[in-house]
């Protein structure tokens, strides 16, 4: 499923802050991610654990909202981490953690 525009420039901004406030520091497990998340007012009950990849922690942001679509995975680096904004249809019973999804192109990997 594809992002909105509205949802690209929003996930964009998203994405930005949560880089530059986990910059230059390692991200060593997806607890502490989730901390650090919440401490930049991302409800806890909306940060979703997912596998880990590559041995790097994994989580995702669930900001789907009144008929937005955003989600947003982040997951841990040497350096920080990188986040990758996707859409997830706004229904219920699609758990955003068990969504299966192929990575946007040219996006960095950890």
């Amino acid at each position: 499923m594809p992002l909105t525009d509205v949802d690209e420039c929003a996930g964009d901004e998203h994405a930005e802050r949560i880089r530059a406030a986990f910059a230059p520091t390692r991200t060593s497990s997806s607890e502490s991610m989730r901390d650090r998340l919440a401490g930049l007012d991302h409800p806890v009950s909306r940060i979703h654990r997912t596998a880990d990849l590559a041995g790097a922690p994994r989580v995702r942001i669930d900001l789907r909202f009144m008929g937005d679509n955003l989600v947003l995975e982040v997951t841990g680096t040497a350096d920080g981490v990188t986040v990758e904004p996707f859409a997830v249809p706004e229904r219920e019973d699609v758990r955003v953690a068990a969504v299966r999804r192929a990575p946007r192109p040219g996006t960095p990997t950890p």
